[in-house]
């Protein structure tokens, strides 16, 4: 590797927080991991059961072959899920930019997408913070995930928002079961790592109440590569989620949800000097309060929702609160297909960072409207969508998309769009703001004036089912936010760049002939043949595998799973330096006893010293224990 004293801080711009080498070719691998389920098939309440607009893409009927990708439940089950980070590893085409050990502040790019721009959807809502657009994703109760899906195209129409740079939408189950459902997931591990993961769902009913609670802890780590005696990523999340569900006769929906989060991160411990202009990861306490009322009847749905974030650290405190609300309709002209959005919010702040106040309101509008249908062998989907925002004003997309085939055989797709992304408010407003405490480096400051991000797309896309998909796709970005000048360095909308890359997934399963073992693998990567320099941290390749044997036993009411999973990920790029490439194996073992799952995982088996930010070593061989305990369903 190279450049290793570049500072992490680079992720943070004017926001501050926080010899052995698997060949590329030998990325194919045997995987053992307990194929048991969080939930199980039968399960009569899906996600999409709701019926909200926007709820699952996946289920989406203007989604084309292959624009979206689907984990579910059950494949999440062969791995020891202990935060989102764990999830997101799984997803082809997105890149983790992870400032320090486990825990830290981390931002995530699709295809190569700018890092500012990605949203994370909850069911379809918004779920990120209003300052500057991070994901809030350490604050999702896992314990009641479906599926997690990737929408590549980011396309309006199935993500119900006018303005992103990357979708990830995380769809939690919403209602109850037939019977009362309790379920717990509790894993424990090196370096002082425990979750725990609870839920209770009443019966499906007209009335339905759930409870969730999602706990994760973690100790310290060794990760500064300039002074092992540095102690980064002591670290604590929790958060509550409170359902009720009313259904009424003519098929209409009520749901109202109360979530509560916490969060504390511990800097860095036994840094006995400053090293240079490298300064210590600090103590940061982020927490929040969120609500949200929907109704939903025959495709139209009603939303409204409050959203409280606050973060203090030692710079100071940023604390803002969100009112918004949406109306959606999902249905039908003729034989064409229509949806349409049309949302609105308003953010109020009230920050002070290295003693400089500063308040700003801004308020967004936006909408859209898509159609779609079948002409013959060939399906059709086109839309635009629009918006308003404070400081950067007017933007506009949209978007023509042609799909030949079906999702269950052969299938070529063509999507070309113009995508937009909206400036964050900390791009937009920050006063000048001194990052280091010597007053040597980086002022920063927002900017009033700041455009919005533009960029034209086209994707190409061909498959065989689920079994084989594989895209092409290429973006001219027109402008890209970036920070330029210095004392302070200011947010223009300056740069531009292109990207070109390939995304691929393949998957099969069957039978051995062996000990009557079952087996199911899967291959999933990405490569860029052009990068956009500007976007720090985006690998040139990654390619992801993982092959899982199983077999019943315990005369075949329970099961025993068994597997191997492996990793290579390509050089980065960050400003002033280069980070290699590097590989990870990874092993599981799980079995069903009683109904409960027990699950054995051993992580970076070869002990691989990595870094995926510079100055920041990530952990290196590590275990960790899972139970997962469904009391009664």
């Amino acid at each position: 590797m190279t450049g290793r004293h570049a500072p992490p801080q680079y992720l943070h711009m004017a926001r501050l927080t926080n010899p052995l080498r698997l060949p590329f070719a030998g990325v194919l691998f045997i995987t053992v991991a307990l194929g048991a389920v969080f939930f199980p098939p039968e399960c009569r309440c899906e996600a999409s059961r709701f019926g909200g607009a926007y709820l699952s893409a996946a289920g989406d009927t203007l989604a084309l072959p292959g624009e979206v990708f689907v984990i579910t439940a059950e494949e999440l089950a062969r791995y020891d899920i202990n935060t989102i980070a764990d999830i997101i590893e799984h997803l082809p085409g997105v890149s983790v930019l992870q400032n320090g050990p486990p825990g830290s502040e981390t931002r995530y790019s699709v295809d190569g997408r700018t890092i500012r721009g990605m949203t994370l959807l909850v069911n379809g809502v918004p779920y990120n913070d209003p300052y500057n657009e991070d994901p809030l994703a350490r604050f999702i109760t896992l314990s009641r995930v479906r599926r997690v899906e990737v929408i590549y195209s980011c396309s309006p129409s199935l993500m119900g928002r006018a303005s992103s740079g990357g979708v990830i939408n995380i769809v939690i189950e919403e209602g109850g079961r037939m019977p009362p459902v309790a379920a717990g997931d509790f894993t424990w591990g090196a370096n002082g790592r425990k979750s725990r993961k609870a839920w209770f769902s009443s019966p499906d009913a007209f009335i339905n109440g759930t409870i969730a609670y999602d706990e994760y802890m973690q100790g310290f780590f060794e990760s500064v590569v300039d002074d092992p005696t540095a102690l980064v990523g002591e670290y604590n999340s929790r958060s509550v989620m409170l359902d009720l569900t009313l259904r009424g006769k003519a098929g209409d929906r009520v749901l109202v949800r109360l979530r509560t989060f916490e969060d504390t991160y511990n800097g860095t411990k036994n840094w006995p000097f400053y090293h240079g202009a490298v300064y210590p990861p600090e103590s940061v306490r982020k927490s929040g309060l969120d609500s949200e009322i929907r109704y939903v009847r025959s495709g139209v749905e009603v939303s409204l929702r409050q959203r409280m974030v606050e973060m203090r650290r030692r710079a100071g405190l940023t604390s803002g609160l969100v009112f918004g609300g949406a109306v959606t309709y999902h249905g039908l002209a003729g034989s064409t297909a229509v949806k349409g959005f049309i949302s609105a919010e308003r953010a109020a702040f009230e920050n002070r960072l290295w003693e400089s106040s500063f308040s700003p309101d801004v308020d967004r509008a936006e909408g859209g409207i898509t159609l779609g249908g079948d002409t013959g062998a060939v399906r059709w989907r086109g839309g635009v969508s629009a918006g308003s925002m404070t400081g950067s004003g007017f933007y506009a997309g949209g978007e023509a998309a042609l799909s030949r085939g079906n999702e269950r055989g052969l299938y070529q797709t063509l999507i070309v769009a113009r995508r937009v992304r909206t400036p964050t408010t900390e791009e937009l407003f920050q006063p000048g703001l001194e990052r280091l405490p010597n007053g040597d480096s980086l002022s920063t400051a927002g900017n009033p004036g700041l455009g919005h991000e533009t960029s034209d797309e086209i994707l190409l896309g061909l498959g065989y089912g689920t079994a084989v998909t594989t895209n092409i796709f290429a973006r001219f970005e027109r402008s890209r936010i970036m920070l330029e000048g210095s004392d302070p360095a200011v947010y223009m909308s300056e740069g531009s760049d292109n990207v070109i890359g390939l995304r691929a997934s393949l998957r099969g399963e069957g039978a051995t002939g062996v000990a009557s073992f079952d087996y199911h693998w899967r291959l999933t990567g990405y490569w860029f043949a052009d990068r956009a320099e500007i976007t720090p941290g985006v690998p040139e390749y990654h390619v992801r595998g993982g092959l899982w044997l199983s077999r019943p036993s315990f005369r075949k009411t329970e099961m025993f799973t068994i597997g191997l999973f492996a990793s290579e990920t390509g050089s980065r790029l960050f400003p002033g330096t280069e980070l290699g490439r590097y590989a990870l194996l990874d092993l599981t073992l799980s079995i069903t006893v009683l109904g409960a799952i027990a699950k054995f995982e051993m992580k970076n088996v070869l002990d691989e010293r990595y870094e995926t930010v510079p100055g920041m070593y990530m952990p290196g061989t590590h275990y960790r224990f899972g139970l997962n305990w469904r009391l009664f369903d």
